[in-house]
């Protein structure tokens, strides 16, 4: 997407991330496999049973996130770790998921964690909120929302309004891109 930063590499770039929290860990392989399969239940949709058994160990973080569906019966999914990117300000990311609110007359943004939630876990939410504000321009983001999945059963929704969290993120990318400017994109990037 034109070599565009992504948002986890404008964060990373900042400094906020530390090597060992995101990487092709366990931990990383279980949120791939539950990102996906949350993907299929917030269609509402059933998932293979095949493949299920295959992923027992995953049930306790699948279970976490039908209990929050289930709770959330108006959001209707509309995005799911689809690329976006902002050409203005020139950053690429993937939102887990984009949820309509037919109540508020909205979106929700939701990063869904199976681990911890990161400090910097706001700076990501937003970062997705301006993408999105880009790409559904004509519908205003109502939340920022981190859903945390710990495993056993049981979810944990996090939301985040202060819309200094927008003005941070933002400037996070343009310091990523005057850096580049003047001593090159870092190594990450």
């Amino acid at each position: 997407m034109n070599n565009y930063p992504s948002v986890t590499e404008i964060i990373r770039d900042a400094g906020l991330i530390s090597e060992f929290s995101i990487g092709d860990t366990d931990a990383a392989k279980r949120g791939r496999l539950v990102s996906a399969a949350s993907h299929i239940f917030a269609k509402r949709e059933d998932i293979d049973p095949e493949w299920l058994k295959r992923h027992h160990d995953l049930r306790g973080y699948l279970d976490g996130y039908r209990k929050f569906l289930n709770l959330s019966p108006s959001l209707n999914l509309v995005w799911a770790e689809v690329g976006m990117k902002d050409e203005q300000e020139r950053f690429v990311g993937h939102p887990d998921q984009i949820f309509e609110c037919p109540v508020e007359k909205g979106l929700a943004i939701v990063d869904v964690k199976t681990g911890a939630i990161p400090s910097w876990g706001r700076l990501q939410v937003a970062g997705y909120a301006l993408l999105a504000r880009r790409m559904f321009a004509t519908r205003q983001i109502r939340h920022r929302w981190i859903l945390n999945l710990p495993g056993d059963g049981t979810y944990k929704l996090k939301s985040y309004d202060d819309p200094r969290d927008l003005d941070d993120f933002l400037i996070l990318v343009r310091a990523y891109h005057v850096r580049a400017k003047y001593i090159g994109a870092p190594a990450n990037g």
